[in-house]
């Protein structure tokens, strides 16, 4: 998983991005190992707009396999904001898993409804088996 973090009007230690990395990685075992992932994960301290106090936006652009996923979140604390952006990010993965599995059956369905044999077709089975069981 390609992790790129990216801080605006904030200073984050060491600490912090690896935190971060921790976070993210440990959804990577939602994905196949060949698939390449890469989330971008801003960070950000909102000024202006709140009467006190320090707020802290993260947000994560996560690409897989053709899809893309976004995650947005204010917070007083920086890695409260983190914690539930992993959070939001495994019930959205979950849910994209789903449909994928969901038009999967859809479509399984369809081809068997399709290549259904009529119900109004009669067969005699008491014969085809008698003639079975004398062989």
């Amino acid at each position: 998983m390609n992790i790129i973090i990216k801080a605006t009007k904030l200073e984050i230690s060491q600490d912090i991005k690896s935190y971060i990395e921790d976070k993210i990685n440990s959804l990577s075992k939602y994905f196949k190992n060949d698939d390449p992932v890469e989330a971008r994960v801003e960070v950000e301290k909102a000024i202006g707009g709140q009467r006190q106090g320090q707020i802290f936006r993260a947000e994560v652009n996560l690409r897989y396999d053709g899809k893309f996923i976004r995650v947005e979140k204010e917070e007083e604390d920086l890695l409260a904001a983190i914690d539930f952006i992993k959070d939001e990010l495994k019930e959205k993965i979950h849910e994209e898993k789903d449909k994928d599995i969901t038009l999967q059956r859809r479509g399984a369905r369809a081809w068997k409804k399709f290549w259904a044999i009529n119900p109004l077709a009669r067969f005699n089975i008491s014969r085809v088996w008698k003639s079975i069981r004398k062989k």
